[in-house]
C-alpha cells in the first residue's frame, strides 16, 4: 500500500525508510493516464508486453506520503503475506479489460491491483467487530465501494443480501488504500473474511477465485447425472471442476483445453473426459460425448442436445458462442470469465432452446451447500463454503500454485503468468513465519 504508517509498536520492516513523518511502502497500481493508456494499445501489436512495461500505465514503487491514517471506524489495515495473481488483475494490468462498464464508469486516478492475497489485521478503527489485530484475512473481491464502505443506510437491496459486490454504488470512486500486490492495504471490514486457523496461507491465498467457482456452482447445482462442460483449464476452471466433484458428485464433467499443463493438471480430478477447446472441434467431440444431434448447412452449425450447464472460463467470442451453441434445450451457459471485450452472441440459439445465461461476479451469498446439517442451513457465505471444501482436502491446492516470486519482481511474475503457469504468488518475505 502506497505510504502507509507502520502500526505503532511495529518495527521497521527491511526496505522500508522512514523520514519525518513519512514512510515508504511498495505498491501497485493503475495510473488514470488515457494517453498513456492509448499509446501503449497502438504500440501492443508490435511488443505484446508493453503494457506491463514502464510504458503502460502500471506503476509500482516506494512513493513517500504523509500518513493518512485509517479514513473511518470501521476501517481495517492490512499487512500482506501472499497474494496471486489472477486473470483479472493480470487483464486490468495488460489494458485488456475493454467492456461496457469499465469504458462508461469513471476511473479512479489509482486503481489498485491484486484481488486474490491473504495477510494479517496490523490496525482496527475504533468501530471494528468483525476483526482483530493478529487475524489472517482474505479480500472477498476486486476492492469497491458499496454501501457499508460509504456509510449509506438503508444499504440497497444487493448489499442487503449479502451481495456486495453488486452493490447500486459501486462506481463511486473507491475510498480504500492499496490491494494484494503490496505491502500494506486499507479496507473496510466488510471487504475482509476471516481465515480458518485450518487453512494455510497457499490455500487462503486461493479462497477468493474458490469462492467465485463456489458461486458459479451453486447459480444451479447440478442434479445427479447431469451432463456439465468447463471451457477453459486454467485456475477457475480446475476449481470449478473440483467444486463441482465435491457439491455433485454424481455429474458428469467434461473439461475443453488446449493446454497440455492444464490437461496434467485435471488428470487427478476424475473427469469424465477432456476435450480440445478449439472452434469446430469442441462442438464436434462435445456433441458426440452427449449424443447430440449435429445439424450443418452453409457453414452453419446446429446441436440438438448437448450438456446440461456449461462454464465458460475463458469469456471469449469463441468459447461464449461454443457454450451457447453446445447448451441442452433448458439448459444454462454461466459466464465466469470476465470479457476481455465485447462479443458477439447468436440470440437464436437462446431463444430458440430456451437456454439460461448468467453471470458471476465476486463471491456472495448462496443457498447451503449440500452437505450442511439441519442446523446449518440458510444463507451461506460462498467464500465459508470454498473454505469448507478447502479444509476438508475437497479442493486440492498442491498442484495450482506453480511459481513463487518475491514481490519486488513482480513484472518477472506478470511474464511468468503470461507463459500459461497455473498460478504464481507472491511471497512478501518480511512476513514469512510471522
Amino acid at each position: 500500500m502506497c505510504g502507509l504508517p507502520l502500526p505503532q509498536g511495529h518495527a521497521t520492516l527491511p526496505g522500508e525508510q522512514q523520514e519525518k513523518g513519512k514512510v515508504t511502502v511498495w505498491c501497485v497500481w493503475l495510473e488514470r493516464a488515457p494517453v498513456r493508456g492509448t499509446l501503449a494499445r497502438a504500440i501492443r501489436p508490435l511488443w505484446p508486453g508493453v503494457t506491463l512495461s514502464r510504458l503502460g500505465r502500471m506503476r509500482m514503487g516506494r512513493p513517500a506520503r504523509r500518513d493518512p491514517g485509517l479514513p473511518g471506524g470501521r476501517w481495517v489495515r492490512v499487512r500482506n503475506r501472499q497474494a496471486g495473481i489472477s486473470e483479472a488483475d493480470l487483464a486490468l494490468a495488460r489494458g485488456m479489460l475493454q467492456g461496457t462498464a469499465a469504458q462508461a464508469i469513471p476511473q479512479p486516478k489509482r486503481r489498485y491491483l491484486g484481488r486474490e492475497v491473504v495477510g494479517r489485521v496490523t490496525e482496527v478503527g475504533p468501530d471494528v467487530s468483525l476483526v482483530e489485530v493478529g487475524d489472517r484475512v482474505v479480500l472477498n473481491g476486486e476492492p469497491l465501494s458499496t454501501c457499508a464502505t460509504l456509510g449509506l443506510q438503508p444499504p440497497c437491496r444487493p448489499c442487503a443480501t449479502g451481495n456486495p459486490a453488486l452493490c447500486q454504488h459501486r462506481a463511486v470512486p473507491w475510498g480504500g488504500t492499496g490491494a494484494g500486490w503490496g505491502d500494506e492495504m486499507i479496507v473496510h471490514e466488510s471487504q475482509l473474511f476471516l481465515v480458518p486457523d485450518a487453512l494455510t496461507d497457499d490455500q487462503a491465498v486461493l479462497l477468493e477465485p474458490a469462492a467465485r467457482a463456489v458461486r458459479a456452482v451453486l447459480q444451479r447445482l447440478p442434479e445427479p447425472g447431469m451432463e456439465v462442460l468447463v471451457i477453459g483449464g486454467n485456475l477457475i476452471g480446475l476449481l470449478l471442476c473440483a467444486t463441482l466433484k465435491a457439491l455433485a458428485p454424481s455429474t458428469q464433467i467434461v473439461l475443453a483445453t488446449d493446454q497440455p499443463h492444464e490437461v496434467a493438471a485435471a488428470g487427478a480430478l476424475g473427469l469424465a473426459g477432456i476435450i480440445p477447446a478449439r472452434g469446430g472441434v469442441i462442438t464436434r467431440r462435445g456433441a458426440a460425448l452427449t449424443n447430440a444431434q449435429t445439424f450443418q448447412r452453409g457453414g452453419t452449425t446446429y446441436v440438438l442436445g448437448g450438456f446440461d450447464i456449461i462454464y465458460d472460463c475463458l469469456g471469449t467470442n469463441a468459447s461464449l458462442g461454443e457454450a451457447v451453441r453446445l447448451a441442452q434445450s433448458g439448459g444454462m451457459v454461466v459466464i465466469v470469465a470476465a470479457p476481455a471485450r465485447a462479443v458477439r452472441l447468436d440470440p437464436s440459439l437462446v431463444q430458440q432452446d430456451e437456454v439460461s445465461i448468467v453471470g458471476v461476479a465476486e463471491a456472495g451469498s448462496e443457498p447451503a451447500p449440500p452437505d450442511a446439517k439441519e442446523n446449518q442451513q440458510g444463507r451461506w457465505s460462498s467464500l465459508a463454503v470454498a473454505a469448507r471444501l478447502l479444509r476438508k482436502g475437497q479442493i486440492a491446492t498442491d498442484s495450482l500454485i506453480t511459481q513463487r516470486v518475491p514481490a519486488e519482481r513482480l513484472r518477472r511474475a506478470l511474464r511468468l503468468a503470461r507463459s500459461g503457469a497455473t498460478r504464481i504468488v507472491l511471497i512478501y518475505e518480511e512476513m514469512a513465519g510471522s
